[in-house]
C-alpha cells in the first residue's frame, strides 16, 4: 500500500461538501465559505463548484460561483463540439475512436455537462491507427510539437508516453491516447478496454466508450495521486459512476490486478468510503481483497547499503514491515540483472575525457546511451519516466583502472514535493544518494566513482527516483508524462589516482 498524504483542510472541506448528501456536507460547505476567496481558488476546487449549487443562497458568493459555472459550462460545450469535429474526421478515415476519462463519465451519467467541467477531451485510438489519427486530428486545426515525430518515429514517444495533447488556435485541447493508463504503456495493455467498450454518441458522431467499470479504473489511475493533494475531480467522477448504474466490482478488481493497480485503487476506494455520500456503496470485501493484493505485490525500497546487515535489519518499508537480509540480497540480484541486461544500440564508443550529451540528436532520435526508463529526448536533456532508468556508455577501449563520471541533471521538484532524493548505482560502488529541493540551482552536478575492473568495456549506471510525478498532476501545465530527473550530460574522467 502507498503512503497517503492527507488532503489539506480547504480541499477536504470542499470535497466533503461536494460528495456528502447529509449534514456533513452542509457543515463542510459553511466552514469552506467562511474561508474561501474565489479570486485565488485553485483549479481542483473550481471543478467542485458545480456540486455545491444545492447550498447556494442569493448572496454575493452565490452570484460569483454562478458566473464561474456559466463560464465553465460554455468552455466544456465548446470543447465537446471541437472533439465531435475530430471524431467525425477520425470516422471518415476509418480510425476506431473511444472516449475515455471525463467524456466517458459524462456519457455514463447522462451528459450533464454543467456538473462536469472539462479542460480537454480524451480520445483513444488503437496504436496501429496512430499515424492516420494524427493526420485526421491535424486536419481539424489541432496540432502538437510532437505530431511530426508521432508520424515519422512513433516508437520514440509511444514506448514511454500514453498520450499527447493537441491544441487548436482557440485553445481547445484534445488528448490523443494510444494507451489509456499512464503506468501501463505496453503492447496489448488496452485490449480488454476495447473489447469491453460500449457505444456512445459524441454530439452527432458515433464513438466507442470505456465501460463503467473501466472508466472508474481510468479516473482513479490517472487522477488519484496518494502522495499529492492536487486533484479532486477523480472523486466526483468516481461517485458519479458508482451512482449511475450497477458496477461489476469483480471486473474492477480483475482489471486493477491486471494493471498492477490494486494498492492504488484500494487507497482511492478508502477515500471515497470516508468522504462519499453513501457509506457501504463500495463492498468492503472488494476493498479488503485489493489491499491484500497490493501488500502481496509490494516490493521494499532499495536500501543504500544492501551489504550492511545492521542497516538491512533496521530498515522498514512504508508499512512498518522489516526487510530481511534475504530480501535485501534479492534486491541486489535485481539491481545486477537490470544493469547487466541493459544494452545500447548503435551507440558510438565513449573515450575517457569525452562528454556525452542527452539532447535530441541531429536525426531527431533520442540518445542511444539511454537504454531503458527514459522519455523521448528534448533539445538539451531527457527526462526519466519511471522509478528506474538505465544508462550504458560503451568505452572506446578496454579500461583497467578506476574512472569517474561527472553527471549533470535537473531534478523535477514541485511546491507539493519540494524535496526529492535520487540514487545513482554503479555495480561494485557504493550508491550515490543526493537530495534536491526547490532551492537547488539546476543543473545539479555529482561525481560517480567507477571501480577498477579488468578489461572494462562499458559503464552501466542505474538511476532510481522515488515516485515520479507529472507536471499536469503538479499543476504546472498539461504535460501528462511522469518525470523524475532530466539528464543533461555525462563526462567520463580518469580518477585522481590514475591521473597522478
Amino acid at each position: 500500500m502507498r503512503t497517503v498524504r492527507p488532503v489539506d483542510e480547504m480541499k477536504r472541506l470542499v470535497l466533503v461538501a461536494a460528495l456528502a448528501t447529509d449534514e456533513r456536507g452542509e457543515h463542510a460547505f459553511r466552514a469552506w465559505r467562511e474561508q474561501v476567496d474565489l479570486q485565488t481558488l485553485d483549479d481542483a476546487s473550481i471543478r467542485m463548484l458545480p456540486h455545491l449549487q444545492r447550498y447556494l443562497a442569493d448572496d454575493a458568493l452565490a452570484t460569483q460561483i454562478r458566473r464561474v459555472l456559466r463560464m465553465t459550462w460554455l468552455q466544456t460545450n465548446l470543447m465537446i463540439a471541437a472533439a465531435a469535429r475530430v471524431a467525425a474526421s477520425l470516422n471518415d478515415v476509418g480510425v476506431p475512436t473511444m472516449i475515455t476519462k471525463g467524456a466517458a463519465v459524462l456519457s455514463h451519467s447522462g451528459w450533464d455537462v454543467a456538473r462536469r467541467p472539462m479542460n480537454d477531451i480524451d480520445l483513444a485510438v488503437p496504436f496501429e491507427h496512430l499515424s492516420a489519427a494524427v493526420l485526421a486530428v491535424r486536419s481539424c486545426g489541432f496540432d502538437s510539437p510532437l505530431a511530426d515525430m508521432l508520424i515519422s518515429d512513433p516508437d520514440a514517444i509511444t514506448r514511454t508516453v500514453h498520450a499527447v495533447g493537441f491544441v487548436d488556435r482557440n485553445g481547445a485541447q484534445i488528448d490523443l491516447h494510444w494507451s489509456l493508463l499512464k503506468d501501463s504503456v505496453r503492447p496489448g495493455a488496452d485490449k480488454a478496454f476495447w473489447a469491453n467498450s460500449g457505444t456512445a454518441m459524441l454530439r452527432d458522431q458515433p464513438v466507442r466508450v470505456t465501460s463503467r467499470e473501466d472508466t472508474l479504473l481510468n479516473v482513479i489511475a490517472n487522477g488519484w495521486i496518494p502522495s499529492e493533494a492536487s486533484s479532486l475531480q477523480w472523486a466526483t467522477d468516481a461517485v458519479s459512476l458508482v451512482g449511475s448504474g450497477d458496477i461489476d466490482w469483480d471486473r474492477v478488481e480483475s482489471q486493477a490486478r491486471s494493471h498492477r493497480l490494486s494498492d492504488l485503487v484500494a487507497d482511492a476506494l478508502d477515500v471515497l468510503e470516508e468522504f462519499g455520500p453513501s457509506p457501504g456503496a463500495i463492498p468492503r470485501p472488494v476493498r479488503r481483497r485489493l489491499k491484500m493484493r497490493g501488500l502481496m505485490s509490494h516490493r521494499p525500497p532499495w536500501p543504500a547499503k544492501f551489504t550492511d546487515a545492521a542497516f538491512a535489519a533496521a530498515h522498514e518499508t512504508p508499512h512498518g514491515e522489516r526487510v530481511s537480509i534475504r530480501r535485501v540480497r534479492k534486491a541486489d540480484l535485481v539491481l545486477r540483472a537490470e544493469l547487466m541486461n541493459a544494452s545500447p544500440k548503435d551507440a558510438t564508443p565513449v573515450r575517457v575525457g569525452a562528454q556525452v550529451t542527452f539532447g535530441v540528436g541531429p536525426d531527431g532520435r533520442s540518445s542511444p546511451y539511454l537504454v531503458s526508463g527514459w522519455h523521448y529526448s528534448e533539445v538539451n536533456h531527457t527526462w526519466s519516466r519511471c522509478r528506474s532508468a538505465t544508462i550504458v556508455l560503451p568505452l572506446a577501449g578496454p579500461t583497467e583502472g578506476e574512472l569517474l563520471v561527472e553527471c549533470r541533471f535537473v531534478p523535477f521538484v514541485t511546491p507539493a514535493s519540494p524535496q526529492r532524493s535520487f540514487e545513482f548505482h554503479i555495480e561494485g560502488a557504493t550508491p550515490v544518494i543526493t537530495s534536491c529541493s526547490t532551492r537547488s540551482q539546476p543543473p545539479v552536478g555529482i561525481l560517480l566513482r567507477v571501480p577498477a575492473r579488468p578489461a572494462r568495456q562499458d559503464i552501466r549506471i542505474l538511476v532510481r527516483v522515488n515516485s515520479p510525478i507529472s507536471p499536469r498532476d503538479a499543476g504546472f501545465n498539461g504535460d501528462p508524462r511522469r518525470l523524475g530527473l532530466a539528464i543533461v550530460d555525462l563526462t567520463v574522467l580518469p580518477s585522481a589516482s590514475a591521473s597522478e
